[in-house]
């Protein structure tokens, strides 16, 4: 239990450190949001594929519901990070001009 404590506290240190190459430092909260989600979706789609493959009568019912499984976490991430990222250029001023493209390469709002 204290490995897999460890292992998402480092997680999330890692997840912390690429929001402020996104966001900046200038602005904390909006950091701490991007990378609690980027958390949240690695944790949710870990957990559920070692519940499946446990789960699993076979092989190919393993490999299955792990492709299925990936592939929702990678469709819900995107979502959420297009809304998200929309919410954070629209609440927190002055961001630098690299967050405007990014959000700009995905929505309409970026300019």
């Amino acid at each position: 239990m204290l490995l897999h404590v460890a292992f998402w506290v480092l997680a999330y240190n890692w997840v912390y450190f690429q929001s402020v190459w996104i966001v900046g430092d200038q602005h904390p909260p909006a950091v701490r949001l991007i990378a609690l989600s980027k958390l949240l979706s690695d944790f949710s789609a870990f957990y559920s594929i070692s519940y499946a493959v446990r789960r699993a009568p076979s092989v190919w019912w393993a490999l299955l519901l792990s492709g299925l499984i990936l592939a929702s976490t990678i469709i819900s991430y995107g979502v959420v990070s297009y809304y998200l990222y929309r919410y954070v250029l629209a609440t927190v001023p002055a961001l630098p001009v690299y967050f405007h493209n990014i959000v700009k390469s995905f929505s309409k709002e970026g300019l």
